[in-house]
């Protein structure tokens, strides 16, 4: 029987190893495949015009050169973009966050001591199952005006019920004594969020702040759709317009021969990187807060 045992045990093992190797190798083909394209944006972002334009840069630059980063830096219509995208994401994570808290804070409390909070929620679930349109969501934007400005870019979207349903279920986690001693002590329910649940919640709100911040950065089809003037366009919109359809007539003479100077792929690639460092700065630092924020706030309801 021993001997009949041992032989499970090494057959069991035998397999785990085989559905190991399996897995890492999987694993290491996704992310090769997610690295790849990166790197051959960099190379092309690097290389000079000429070769570029031949097809001859893959992983690795050719005939070096920072031409391209020095044209998008100094492109004023990127700039103005790129602040419009850095103003949108700032203000953008303030909103969410201040509602995100404001709205979860009592519907995290039982029914009991917030008796509306069970209405509330369930028009909340309605709304997550059904959407309103996005025909109907612009119409609204512009009957109350917003439309080619920058809060159009803000203002939508500003409120994640999912993001509001995490919080929510991260507040309820935080144990009840602490806000039984702070009554005792005579603080009233807005002492009570801003010096005992805020204080304890920052790995979820460091969470949702990247999630909104992302957001922000990332989306393109707001300033489409609600911006009608280029020159109000966030980043990645503009980013689309210029990799889509690029549009020469609005350089300069000086730019045009800055232009020519790059190949088309070389400042795309250029600009496509720029875009992408805030988001490659930020999400180190707050990083070490998603396990704890995701874990807490999901599972607890």
């Amino acid at each position: 029987m021993a001997v009949k045992a041992k032989k499970r045990r090494i057959g069991r093992s035998f397999a785990e190893s085989i559905v190991d190797v399996i897995i890492y190798s999987v694993l290491a083909i996704l992310g090769i495949s997610c690295v790849l394209p990166f790197i051959h944006l960099i190379a092309i972002s690097l290389s000079g015009a000429v070769a570029v334009g031949s097809g001859k840069v893959t992983l690795w630059p050719m005939d070096f050169s920072i031409d391209a980063y020095r044209f998008a830096i100094e492109h004023p219509s990127f700039l103005r973009a790129f602040s419009i995208s850095v103003a949108r994401t700032v203000v953008g994570i303030l909103i969410s966050l201040t509602m995100l808290v404001i709205t979860a804070y009592p519907l995290s409390k039982s029914y009991e001591a917030c008796p509306p909070a069970r209405i509330f929620k369930g028009m909340m679930i309605i709304a997550m199952l059904i959407s309103g349109g996005l025909v109907p969501m612009y119409l609204v934007m512009s009957w109350i005006r917003l439309t080619n400005t920058f809060w159009a870019l803000v203002i939508p979207g500003s409120l994640s019920l999912w993001n509001c349903f995490m919080v929510m279920n991260y507040f309820r986690s935080i144990p009840s004594e602490l806000e039984e001693a702070a009554v005792v002590d005579g603080a009233n329910s807005f002492q009570i969020l801003v010096r005992v649940y805020l204080p304890l919640s920052v790995p979820i709100i460091a969470t949702m702040a990247v999630f909104v911040g992302v957001g922000h950065w990332n989306d393109w089809f707001s300033g489409m759709l609600y911006i009608a003037r280029s020159q109000n366009y966030p980043l990645q919109t503009y980013l689309q317009q210029v990799i889509t359809i690029p549009d020469f007539s609005k350089l300069t003479l000086e730019e045009m021969k800055k232009y020519a100077e790059v190949n088309n792929k070389n400042n795309q690639a250029a600009q496509i990187l720029i875009a992408t460092i805030p988001i490659l700065l930020i999400y180190p630092f707050l990083q070490r807060y998603f396990m704890t924020g995701l874990t807490l706030g999901g599972v607890k309801g």
